[in-house]
């Protein structure tokens, strides 16, 4: 297990919560310090393109970690954790 993967555990372990709640609140949080950091209303669209980049940096981890494992690729976990680190961003 990759150092980025025992980070997300320990993390989603000492907070108790889900993977999916992680997501979540790292989207949200990812959003809410540019939107500080860049001076920009949260109603700004190029603001939502932070969170993205974001979610496509750490879905690409995942998969080297994958690859590196010899484990298949799931694109459906990377989808539905992409979908749940964009969904306060978007709905915001």
């Amino acid at each position: 297990m990759s150092d980025y993967q025992s980070l997300k555990v320990l993390l989603v372990d000492l907070f108790g919560i889900s993977k999916d709640s992680f997501h979540i609140i790292l989207g949200f949080l990812t959003f809410l310090l540019f939107s500080y950091l860049m001076k920009l209303k949260p109603s700004s669209f190029k603001l939502l393109l932070i969170p993205l980049i974001f979610a496509f940096i750490l879905e690409f981890i995942d998969f080297r970690d994958e690859i590196a494992l010899n484990l298949p690729l799931d694109v459906n976990d990377a989808l539905h954790d992409g979908f749940f680190t964009m969904l306060l961003p978007t709905i915001t």
